[in-house]
């Protein structure tokens, strides 16, 4: 029985691989849907799809749709699948690169489902965006580290860091873990020698980039930071978020959990297993009776902590970044042999519960249940447009951009009947500004569960009487109202 139970261990970050695929999600985040309709634009140009931010998803997601994808199935599906897999094949290398620190096969065991359980995991393994192939190659580049920290291989030592350079051009929140490497890693005069071409990998690929987007090559890399898009003064929030997504990391937290247990009543069966399998693991001692001393001397592997650290200080930086941590797992593993090896016996049940809990509060909900329609309310204003003859109609939307990427997704007729029709999308920042009729808006009593989300954007529009109701679509949350305005004065 025992044998059994280690060979199904063993394939375990397999059998994650095997449920990520089967449970897509399919309520997509604005970028997910954003990356997509990028795709679809530029599919016949043929244009490489170059982002600053994660230099080479995009160009990725095309050369492997064009090659494979597309002769089964949509891109946005196809990417959520890459991911899949990438998430399957982090897992892998965390017990890898495990094994190499520790020579305890069992933890490495319980490291994989502890990673695998995690809902920051869970959550990007099932959606198109940027974070899990980077983690894969810092991860496969870590294995090489360690492998040459075992038996010197210089080899070893250039494909390690080449593949950290690899993961910055995939998402440049890599970059803390590539200097932590360059910093921290354990070697001679050597190391500089690779550090010093990884990061000539990674200004080549940037300068390239660059002059293909006619930009100027030493800004392109910081463009989020120059045009805004990234905040730049912390404030309390930081340390709020922070708080908030440390623990989401690992378990789901958020407004949307009651209304798929609504929905789906069976579900309550995970969140109460789950809480059975935290109490076993609570309650559960070592049955050998030995406090697991090893034998390994872990402080050379203490580069990785900095790589912890570093990554975890920057994702404070971003306003407690639930994306920004979906790292985290693996390197605080990675970073904590010793404490692992001894609490194993509780992790493989607390992994079990975590497991349930996500299962049952996310993963199989999200993939079935669809909560906001952006579909549906994108046809609703359209018919409003088309019966109202309500040409150059302005729409002051609460989700602006996730309406402008569904659009960018739709066929190009039904883009052309939205230009046609003169439909322009503004924030709900607008609302007061706006001189010009017909206006319409579905800001007033937007149905939206209690979110990090909703509490950045906690202003509430009061609702002027002189609004009427022209149409309203049902999601999960409640009615969504498209509202008309009056004329400015």
């Amino acid at each position: 029985m025992q044998a059994v139970k280690n060979r199904i261990l063993s394939l375990a970050w397999l059998g994650f691989g095997l449920l990520y695929l089967l449970l897509p999600g399919i309520n997509p985040s604005g970028d997910a849907v954003g990356y997509a309709g990028e795709f679809l634009q530029n599919a016949e140009s043929g244009k490489w799809l170059f982002s600053p931010h994660h230099l080479l998803y995009g160009p990725f997601g095309q050369i492997t749709y064009g090659l494979i994808g597309k002769h089964f199935t949509h891109y946005l599906m196809w990417m959520q699948a890459i991911n899949a897999i990438a998430a399957a094949g982090s897992l892998y290398l965390l017990k890898r690169c495990f094994e190499l620190i520790s020579d305890n096969k069992s933890a490495a065991k319980a490291a994989v489902m502890l990673a695998g359980s995690a809902f920051a995991t869970m959550r990007f393994a099932t959606e198109n965006e940027t974070y899990l192939l980077p983690l894969l190659l810092s991860l496969w580049g870590t294995l090489y580290l360690l492998k040459h920290q075992k038996a010197e291989n210089h080899a070893n030592l250039y494909a390690g860091f080449g593949l950290l350079a690899l993961a910055v051009l995939f998402h440049q929140i890599h970059c803390w873990w590539w200097l932590a490497a360059v910093l921290f890693f354990p070697a001679g005069k050597q190391k500089w020698v690779a550090a010093g071409i990884s990061l000539g990998i990674i200004l080549l690929a940037y300068v390239g980039s660059a002059t293909y987007e006619h930009k100027i090559w030493w800004q392109y890399p910081f463009s989020d930071a120059m045009n805004g898009t990234v905040s730049l003064i912390p404030g309390f929030d930081n340390l709020k978020y922070s708080a908030i997504n440390s623990i989401r990391t690992w378990i789901q937290v958020h407004g949307n959990i009651p209304y798929f247990l609504d929905a789906w009543t069976w579900l309550w069966a995970f969140p109460i297993l789950a809480l059975g399998l935290t109490a076993v693991a609570i309650l559960a001692k070592n049955q050998n009776n030995i406090h697991e001393k090893t034998q390994n001397n872990f402080s050379g592997f203490r580069w990785l902590r900095f790589a912890l650290i570093l990554q975890f200080l920057w994702a404070v930086y971003s306003v407690g970044n639930a994306e920004f941590m979906v790292m985290i797992p693996f390197l605080l593993l990675l970073s904590f042999p010793a404490f692992l090896i001894k609490w194993q016996h509780k992790a493989l049940p607390l992994a079990t519960a975590m497991l349930c809990w996500n299962l049952g509060v996310y993963l199989i909900p999200n993939a079935n249940i669809k909560t906001i329609r952006y579909g549906a309310e994108l046809n609703l204003l359209l018919k409003i447009a088309e019966e109202e003859k309500a040409k150059n109609l302005i729409f002051i939307a609460r989700e602006r951009v996730m309406l402008e990427n569904y659009l960018s997704t739709q066929t190009p007729y039904y883009q052309k009947k939205f230009k046609e029709e003169g439909i322009t999308f503004m924030d709900a920042d607008s609302l007061n500004t706006i001189q010009k009729s017909p206006v319409y808006t579905d800001v007033y009593n937007y149905p939206m569960p209690v979110s990090r989300n909703s509490m950045l954007n906690k202003q509430q529009q009061v609702k002027p009487t002189s609004a009427i109701v022209t149409g309203s679509i049902p999601t999960l949350y409640g009615n969504l109202y498209i509202y008309k305005l009056s004329s400015a004065k």
